[in-house]
């Protein structure tokens, strides 16, 4: 289906039109694929889903690798996919992408974009900015999964995920763990550690930072 008009107003206020002459775009969405998902449903499996730039609507997805390890999860506004416009090839870099709560995205096909792209240098420049997030966002992922130890790994992932002082756990510390791909009683002990040195508080179902700059020492992103 296409997007209704409260969604073309969503659209039109993302990451992708700032700063471009909105009224021109707006005929155009009627041509951008809005579709619902329920939770745990597959996106991946939507036809021409990797030749097109995705963004959610509403609700939440997660992105998991070809080892089935969870690498984000992605709300409103977000972009996804879009890195994959320019391969020639259907080479999979992800796994899966699910619906980790029923949602609805927007997809952006190859066919639609390009044209823009080529005209308008300004959503270009929005397109690169999108790519250029995406991959030090997957950088810093990947990052996370090397780091020295446990701490670093969750201190990495804390500095990623929350932009502000406070992380909420939409799958519990459970689900940190497995995004973390550590065991639970590692994650427990680690947390234990980083909350006696005052670097986070721990709550039910949400961290808070305390000391940001203690964390960035912690991942080696400062000298010592």
């Amino acid at each position: 289906m296409t997007p209704n008009e409260k969604q073309k107003d969503f659209l039109l206020h993302t990451a992708l039109f700032e700063s471009c002459g909105l009224p021109r775009y707006y005929p155009l969405l009627d041509r951008v694929i809005v579709q619902r998902y329920d939770k745990g449903q597959k996106l991946s499996d939507t036809p021409n889903f990797s030749h097109s730039l995705v963004c959610v609507l509403s609700g939440y997805i997660t992105v998991y690798n070809l080892n089935s390890i969870p690498l984000d999860t992605l709300g409103p506004g977000s972009f996804f996919n879009g890195n994959l416009l320019f391969e020639a090839e259907d080479t999979p870099m992800f796994s899966t992408v699910t619906a980790h709560s029923t949602c609805t995205v927007a997809f952006f096909e190859k066919d639609l974009l390009f044209p823009l792209l080529k005209n308008d240098s300004q959503l270009a420049m929005n397109y690169m900015s999108i790519l250029s997030k995406l991959i030090h966002h997957l950088m810093v992922r990947i990052n996370s999964f090397t780091a020295p130890s446990p701490a670093a790994r969750i201190a990495l992932y804390l500095l990623e995920f929350c932009p502000g002082d406070e992380l909420n756990l939409h799958d519990g510390y459970t689900g940190l763990a497995h995004s973390l791909d550590i065991s639970r009683a590692t994650l427990y002990r680690s947390l234990a550690q980083m909350e006696k040195s005052a670097l986070i508080a721990r709550f039910e179902k949400r961290l808070l930072i305390l000391n940001r700059y203690g964390l960035e020492q912690l991942t080696g992103l400062h000298s010592q």
